[in-house]
């Protein structure tokens, strides 16, 4: 008997000293842009957030972690940790940021957040507010990645007046051919985020392919801006994270989660004006937040 009431003394006392985190945060890796978007939910966050580093953990892992933890909401950061944190009890919340293709888990009730993925039409919309000549735009894409964007970029395009020039690709010793294809075909070229087709050998080759036949590349990276792609579209991850930040407040102060719906990240239009000057290309900076970085 003396030892069920020291059991239970000791039960209550954690549980008022120690109560259950309502914010648990899962990082996918330690990276720069993961600590800006944690940076930007902790500004903005009503409650303390507690953080689980997945850098070492299987989505198993994350699942058995956070179950015992027991949190109200869980912030999933990038692909590693939602697709831990999509396995656990629906009656948790779950916001997502700094992830690409989360359309998979956005059927489930208890899941909602900020993609990174930026729709085709609003893409389009940013590039030809810099290029408003642009009548025919090459892309290059692997099915299996980046098939569905390819048909909405389409569409896209049909409903501005514009022609895309599309090339897919198996496997990305193809990706090289594909691109010299489209010379003299188009008048710009759309780079995206597909991992089968963009590895180090073939983005030097794009861009040397279009300073070489004064082909604008439009882009998602800085990095491939400040290396000679002339427009990029490019998502500030603190304040992406504040994003989050405030769907997570929503959510916590009484909101079901199926009312706060997901968001698609904000961006900015920056150019590389240096490289469009030497390639005599004209730019448009109307309505354009202008950033050249170190060019």
């Amino acid at each position: 008997m003396k030892h069920l009431i020291i059991t239970a003394y000791i039960l209550f006392f954690c549980a008022g000293i120690c109560p259950a985190a309502q914010i648990v945060v899962v990082k996918s890796a330690d990276y720069p842009h993961y600590n800006l978007a944690l940076q930007g939910i902790q500004e903005i966050s009503l409650e303390e957030v507690e953080v689980i580093d997945a850098t070492e953990l299987n989505p198993e892992s994350i699942s058995r972690k956070i179950r015992r933890l027991g949190p109200d909401i869980v912030v999933a950061m990038g692909p590693l940790a939602l697709s831990g944190v999509g396995e656990i009890n629906g009656d948790t919340a779950v916001v997502y940021c700094m992830v690409n293709n989360p359309h998979p888990y956005n059927a489930r009730k208890n899941i909602t957040g900020v993609s990174m993925e930026i729709p085709p039409s609003a893409q389009l919309d940013a590039f030809l507010k810099s290029l408003p000549h642009l009548k025919k735009i090459g892309l290059v894409y692997n099915r299996d990645r980046s098939g569905q964007f390819a048909k909405l970029a389409e569409t896209a395009c049909m409903n501005r007046g514009l022609t895309l020039v599309p090339r897919e690709v198996i496997s990305p010793r193809e990706t090289i051919p594909a691109i010299t294809e489209l010379r003299g075909r188009i008048d710009a070229f759309w780079m995206i985020p597909d991992a089968v087709v963009y590895y180090p050998e073939m983005a030097r080759h794009l861009l040397l392919f279009s300073f070489n036949n004064r082909i604008p590349v439009l882009t998602f990276s800085p990095k491939y801006r400040k290396s000679g792609a002339i427009v990029s579209l490019e998502i500030d991850p603190l304040e992406m994270g504040r994003q989050a930040g405030k769907m997570v407040n929503a959510i916590l102060t009484g909101r079901n989660v199926e009312d706060v719906p997901p968001q698609t990240a904000s961006f900015s239009v920056n150019l590389n004006r240096k490289v469009a000057g030497k390639m005599r290309i004209p730019l448009s900076i109307t309505n354009v937040a202008e950033n050249t970085g170190t060019e």
